[in-house]
């Protein structure tokens, strides 16, 4: 569920005109389509009617059901609605602040600020398979996300060990590739408590199975996808490990790193 605030919904309350029950100016279907094509949800599905039918009852329902990535894409998609229909909309506070709130909700998600990890490797590729997994959570759609980020995490991975000049080979799977880059991690000292290097070993194993949710519940083949709060879960988890790693052993100075050949981004993976 979202964490709108009570003075975050009246201010949309009042920029969308929900006091009437309706929303801007959608009728029933138009209300529909626009929300199935922002966020892939259906408006008029029962779970949203608890509160009531109306196209508002069931707005506030959706912000009180839904997480607030979700929320966030649908009000920005509003506002910019707004925008275009309500081009004599004077009051620009309202706007300010309606659009401070989306700010907020957005920065929320997994992985909102995921450009940061651009310059985690060197394959201009990798950086279009980050805008991919953005452009999935952004849709609500994170579990179609798993594959690509499985397969921006095995770049990463192996650039690591380029950088440290550690031994890899294409057949190797993703959780040994990484072990071999947390092992250098340990054997150079930059991880200095006994719970980060547990973390980190633990980590190993979980990629092992992030293996199989990219073989059996992702996108990358004819699999029956994981649910929505698990895929966040693991988009999650992988961010949060990406930034530590980062955060101790960031790319070294003056060092351009090999551009990946186009066989570490294929979809033939040993794994």
């Amino acid at each position: 569920m979202s964490d709108l605030s009570f003075l975050e919904r009246r201010d949309f309350e009042n920029l969308l005109g929900m006091s009437s029950g309706f929303v801007l100016n959608f009728t029933d279907q138009t209300f529909q389509d626009f929300i199935v094509d922002c966020v892939r949800l259906n408006i008029y599905d029962d779970r949203f009617s608890k509160n009531g039918q109306s196209k508002a009852k069931r707005l506030r329902c959706f912000w009180s059901l839904e997480a607030n990535h979700v929320v966030g894409k649908l009000l920005a998609d509003l506002l910019k609605y707004h925008k275009n229909e309500y081009t004599d909309f004077s009051d620009a506070e309202l706007l300010e602040r309606c659009h401070k709130t989306v700010v907020r909700l957005l920065n929320s998600s997994p992985l909102s600020d995921i450009e940061k990890l651009n310059d985690a490797v060197s394959s201009k590729d990798a950086v279009t398979i980050l805008n991919a997994i953005n452009d999935a959570v952004r849709r609500n759609e994170p579990e179609a996300a798993l594959d690509r980020l499985h397969t921006f995490v095995v770049a990463f991975a192996r650039e690591r060990c380029d950088m440290h000049k550690i031994s890899h080979n294409k057949g190797e799977p993703l959780n040994s590739t990484f072990g071999k880059f947390v092992n250098q991690l340990r054997d150079e000292g930059k991880v200095e408590s006994k719970m980060a290097s547990l973390i980190l070993r633990e980590a190993v194993k979980i990629l092992d199975a992030f293996n199989d949710v990219r073989n059996n519940h992702s996108s990358a083949h004819a699999n029956q996808l994981l649910s929505q709060n698990e895929a966040l879960l693991i988009l999650g988890w992988v961010r949060s490990t990406i930034d530590f790693v980062l955060s101790v052993d960031p790319p070294k100075a003056n060092v351009t790193l090999p551009t990946l050949p186009t066989t570490y981004l294929d979809e033939d993976l040993p794994f």
